[in-house]
């Protein structure tokens, strides 16, 4: 069994500004976004023990934010699970 690697999780509290009041809109950078057509496909990135620490938060069932400097230790990571990530 290969050794287990283990990544820094990235708790959305310590890194996003706190969520808009009414009426305010926040414009956020140098963020990369996953997104999958499966709401399913997002969870079990999610429950993967291999993947979850990537993701710093889930926007929707279908969009999750990932820090851009782990995007392609990430794509490396979807496709040793067996993920084809496509990237544009």
């Amino acid at each position: 069994m290969p050794a287990k690697t283990k990544h820094k999780s990235f708790p959305p509290h310590d890194l996003l500004e706190p969520l808009p009041v009414a009426g305010e809109v926040v414009a956020h950078e140098g963020l990369t976004l996953l997104e999958v057509a499966d709401p399913a496909d997002l969870s079990a990135i999610q429950a993967d023990t291999r993947l979850k620490d990537f993701i710093l938060t889930r926007l929707s069932p279908t969009e999750a934010v990932v820090l851009p400097q782990h995007s392609q230790t990430l794509i490396k990571a979807l496709l040793k699970a067996g993920h084809t990530p496509k990237v544009g």
